[in-house]
Order: C-alpha cells, then sequence, then structure tokens
C-alpha cells in the first residue's frame, strides 16, 4: 500500500503530493539501515543477547516518554 502511495504522490504534478512521496522514501531509508543493522547483530551475537539491549533501548524511550509527558 506504501509504495503504492509513495509512487503516486511522488509522480503527482501537485507540490504536496511530491513533498510527500519524497518524505516517505527518505523515511523508509532510516527504518531499512536498522532492520538490516539489526538482522547482522542477531546473525553475530544471537537473539537473546540482541533482545536484552532492545529492551533497554525501547525501556530508556519510553521512560524518557512518560517523563516529557508529565512536565
Amino acid at each position: 500500500m506504501w509504495d503504492y502511495f509513495f509512487y503516486t504522490a511522488f509522480t503527482s504534478v501537485f507540490a504536496a503530493d511530491g513533498l510527500a512521496g519524497m518524505y516517505i522514501l527518505l523515511g523508509l531509508i532510516p527504518v531499512v539501515l536498522i532492520i538490516i543493522a539489526d538482522r547482522i547483530c542477531v546473525w553475530k551475537f544471537g537473539a537473546r543477547k540482541v533482545n536484552k539491549v532492545q529492551f533497554y533501548i525501547a525501556g530508556t524511550f519510553i521512560l524518557h516518554w512518560v517523563r516529557l509527558q508529565t512536565q
């Protein structure tokens, strides 16, 4: 679905649609890089160690988000 929206938005004649298509395209690049890095780390270190680190990172983000919401 997103790839169709990206293509339609990117090839549209309206500037806003073109910008939306570029944001979708450029937003996918970091996501793909994170997924590739995750798969390499799982292959190299094992799923248990990688999951522990990912839970610590996710927990840190959640705690910071809660802290910001309470201010």
